[in-house]
């Protein structure tokens, strides 16, 4: 593992977005480094194992994560995230346990350029590989609406910016929803029909609205096919660009391909700036909820190109 040479300190942890009432989340971790210059085609930029070996120098452990599980991976230890029932609500919104490391590892909008802020990763193409595990026998149980997984966080000055115009930017997120109520504090009855889904936000940050429901692309899985006690292949592949003629996504699950589109990946700021992904996490985050749940994480991996991160075909 390279030496963590990153000075700038780990952003708060952010609200998640509500939809329809119902909040969300967010995730991600790394371990490699990053490109100096020119990146290689042929390796990541950073695999993460969870094998316990990671430290707390390269990594940034916050809510109520802490201890940390280690559990049996789908080729060794993995990690396991957990929010308890008596956790107290860490935001706005809800329950928060997350691990991340800041984004230079993740390559998400900092790839050309120097200053992150101009948000330079414009064209920027990103692979991200991580595998998921719901564990069954109640050890995962979802809430009513959306919690979140894994995602390259949004930067701060991009959020603010949205605040000040009565808006709200949200980070391109994987997530499971369910059905159900998402009333009460805390929830009482887990949500139904879960299901995997992704969100993709990005274009003009648009003034009065709250929920950023003018700057998101929603995919998702069929209802109730979320499957527990298997270990989900994910690959993300993302070009950063504001607008759909230079955004692109495409989301595998299992090597099938769920999306493949052109959307709107980053924000573009008043001045003409773009947005960037400020760090990257892993996170079981969801509205205040009665029950204990628990997502395991394996073998992230973060490249340029589909062969750096091995997902050939």
């Amino acid at each position: 593992m390279l030496a963590d040479t990153a000075s700038a300190a780990h952003p708060a942890a952010r609200s998640p977005e509500v939809l329809a009432g119902v909040p969300n989340s967010a995730t991600a971790a790394l371990t490699a480094g990053p490109a100096k210059r020119k990146p290689s085609k042929r390796k990541p930029y950073y695999v993460e194992h969870f094998d316990g070996s990671f430290t707390q120098s390269f990594w940034h452990l916050g809510g109520y994560a802490n201890p940390l599980a280690w559990v049996d991976g789908s080729t060794g230890k993995a990690m396991r995230l957990t929010n308890y029932a008596n956790a107290p609500v860490t935001t706005e919104y809800g329950q928060l346990a997350y691990l991340d490391a800041l984004a230079q590892y993740a390559h998400a909008g900092w790839l050309r350029g120097t200053d992150p802020l101009t948000g330079n990763g414009f064209h920027e193409e990103v692979w991200y590989r991580l595998k998921v595990r719901f564990p069954g026998a109640k050890v995962f149980r979802p809430n009513p609406g959306a919690i979140s997984i894994f995602q390259p966080h949004v930067d701060a000055r991009t959020e603010s910016e949205a605040e000040s115009i009565g808006s709200q930017a949200y980070s391109n997120k994987l997530q499971v929803n369910a059905d159900g109520p998402s009333s009460g504090t805390p929830n009482t009855t887990p949500g139904r029909r879960p299901r995997l889904m992704l969100r993709v936000y990005g274009g003009v940050l648009r003034p009065n609205d709250p929920y950023g429901h003018g700057n998101v692309k929603t995919f998702q899985m069929h209802s109730n096919s979320l499957r527990v006690n298997h270990w989900y292949d994910i690959v993300i592949h993302y070009v950063l660009g504001e607008t759909r003629r230079n955004g692109y996504v495409q989301w595998w699950v299992d090597r099938r391909k769920i999306a493949d589109a052109h959307v709107p990946t980053q924000y573009v700021r008043s001045d003409g700036t773009l947005s960037f992904g400020e760090n990257i996490e892993c996170i079981n985050y969801r509205q205040h909820a009665s029950w204990d749940s628990s997502v395991d994480f394996d073998e992230l991996r973060v490249g340029s190109t589909r062969s750096s991160i091995g997902f050939t075909r």
